[in-house]
């Protein structure tokens, strides 16, 4: 019986950790995505600091190199959410594992790319 709900807890917890993932790719994408279509499309960069002044990440330094990233982890994490959603609904195990790792490594990477030239 302690076998079985330990199982239990644990099924749990991947399923919350993997909602959570979930929910951040899908963030990401669509912020990152709607960042490159309001600066490089509509060209909206009254409220940008460009030019790399104050405590801002290095990609604010041009215009371009700001679309650049936010297009290059749109798509990355646009096609992470897709690719996320259909394992997690039709996937075996370890492929939902492989996929929740892969997820988290990625968040953790897109942070930490932020924080280039801020700290």
């Amino acid at each position: 019986v302690r076998q079985h709900k330990m199982r239990a807890i644990g099924n749990i917890a991947f399923k919350v950790i993997s909602i959570l993932g979930l929910i951040m790719n899908g963030f990401f994408a669509f912020i990152n995505l709607s960042e490159w279509y309001l600066i490089g499309f509509l060209d909206k960069t009254k409220d940008y600091p460009f030019g790399g002044e104050g405590p801002v990440p290095y990609y604010y330094k041009t215009k371009e190199l700001y679309v650049a990233v936010n297009q290059i982890w749109g798509i990355i994490f646009g096609i992470l959410t897709i690719i996320m959603i259909w394992i997690l609904f039709k996937g075996k195990r370890k492929h939902k594992i492989t996929i929740v790792l892969i997820s988290w490594i990625l968040i953790i990477l897109k942070i930490s790319h932020g924080l280039i030239g801020v700290i």
